[in-house]
């Protein structure tokens, strides 16, 4: 699926800035536009969050399970705060290595990213690997402590053990895992 743009927005934005793009500062006055064209505004919490664009205009090649990975051809066009025209249309951008999407129909847009962490997505992964395999394991313990008569209660000591351990790091892992992509949001 083709969405064009990409090359006619690289073009805009080095046409527009001779010796690079210039960093406004979050609390700058907005400039007039020209018409047709819309204002975006990058901002992070962290300072200098490289913005990239896909020449393009297309997504990348496949979603990517571990961020930090970016597939395709990228564009870098700023670092945060900054600010930039682009023609109307549909834009693959990228803050860091998290990609997302800006149709650009209005006069000005500011967005606030975050980008991935890939060391919140390892301790998540293994968080929830551990806490599962710990769940299962006090599962089943406690299963065979209550299948034997009279109830094993070395069994189920362990197995309760396994499921107080092996729960809350299951769901302490997949909080970590989710909240490991980087965000986008319109403001």
């Amino acid at each position: 699926m083709r969405r064009g743009g990409g090359w006619l927005l690289c073009g805009l934005v080095v046409a527009w800035s001779a010796p690079g793009l210039a960093q406004v500062a979050p609390s700058a006055a907005p400039q007039a536009t020209a018409p047709g064209t819309t204002e975006l505004s990058f901002f992070s919490e962290e300072a200098g969050l490289t913005i990239s664009v896909r020449p393009d205009g297309e997504e990348g090649a496949s979603w990517n399970l571990v961020p930090g990975i970016v597939s395709g051809d990228v564009q870098a066009l700023c670092e945060t705060p900054c600010r930039m025209r682009v023609p109307p249309g549909h834009y693959a951008f990228l803050a860091g290595v998290h990609e997302f999407e800006v149709d650009a129909l209005g006069p000005a847009q500011e967005w606030y990213v975050e980008d991935s962490n890939e060391w919140m997505f390892l301790g998540g992964v293994t968080l929830t690997g551990l806490g599962a395999a710990a769940a299962v394991f006090g599962a089943i313990f406690t299963g065979l402590a209550y299948a034997e008569e009279p109830t094993n209660e070395d069994w189920l000591l362990g197995g309760r053990i396994g499921l107080g351990i092996g729960v809350p790091l299951t769901v302490l892992g997949a909080f970590l895992w989710a909240w490991s992509y980087g965000s986008a949001e319109l403001l």
